[in-house]
């Protein structure tokens, strides 16, 4: 087989365009002298006016000028392009800003259990996950940002492990705002403010005492309780129920 001496210039090294996680970016490659962006998704072949065929591989995705990429991040990838017999590599790395992979929202929990709060983020390079106690919201967003964890003598059972907040025997003074940040030097932040809702156990305010009554007169037994609401107070007469209509 006759061998054909042919070379792929790339402009800038495949320079990157803006890019960001989970979006459509372009680089930018010279082909028998035309500057085309390379995108992933149409139709187009080859070079515009000409048909030289070029094609890249992206990892495992095979691009063609034209076409759009969407891109998920790593550490390291490299993309390969082909012309003739001509093989060129170009080892590339690259920065996104923060995304979600798990935002946190409101949770309701009950007095005296333990409960984790996760919050996630990828990017590369990897985002910190950071926390901070609020008594509103004002004060999470102008909070000086070197306080990012707001810890008072009443917060002792809260820890953070891996962006994970973590809470042994929830008391009520671990109700309120709570911010979680991911941040990796690449702009923007990503952040969200959730509300920690502790629900205590119903308590009885009124001491309860036997009472003496004649055959035939009326009675009343009082009961009253205290604690978050919806509070259901049901009275029973030998373990059964009794209801408004029973005699």
């Amino acid at each position: 087989m006759n061998s054909v001496e042919l070379s792929l210039q790339v402009l800038v090294d495949l320079k990157m365009v803006k890019i960001l996680f989970l979006s459509f970016f372009a680089f930018v490659a010279q082909c028998c002298g035309v500057t085309q962006p390379i995108i992933r998704n149409t139709q187009a072949e080859g070079c515009i006016g000409d048909k030289c065929g070029m094609i890249c591989s992206w990892e495992d995705v095979k691009l063609f000028p034209g076409e759009t990429l969407l891109y998920r991040p790593g550490k390291c990838h490299k993309l390969y392009c082909t012309f003739g017999f001509d093989i060129r590599m170009t080892a590339c790395s690259f920065d996104t800003s923060p995304v979600w992979i798990v935002k946190p929202g409101d949770a309701r929990i009950v007095e005296g259990s333990n409960a984790t709060v996760e919050c996630k983020a990828d990017g590369l390079p990897q985002p910190q996950v950071l926390w901070k106690k609020g008594v509103d919201v004002d004060s999470l967003l102008y909070t000086p940002p070197d306080k990012v964890w707001g810890l008072t003598e009443d917060d002792t059972n809260v820890r953070v492990e891996n962006g994970t907040l973590i809470f042994e025997n929830i008391q009520k003074a671990n109700e309120g705002y709570y911010l979680c940040t991911a941040k990796n030097g690449i702009e923007p932040d990503i952040s969200t403010i959730i509300y920690i809702y502790v629900r205590g156990y119903p308590k009885f305010s009124l001491e309860v005492k036997n009472q003496t009554a004649r055959y035939g007169e009326s009675a009343v037994l009082h009961c009253e309780a205290t604690g978050d609401y919806p509070i259901d107070l049901r009275w029973y007469k030998d373990k059964v129920p009794l209801t408004y209509e029973a005699e």
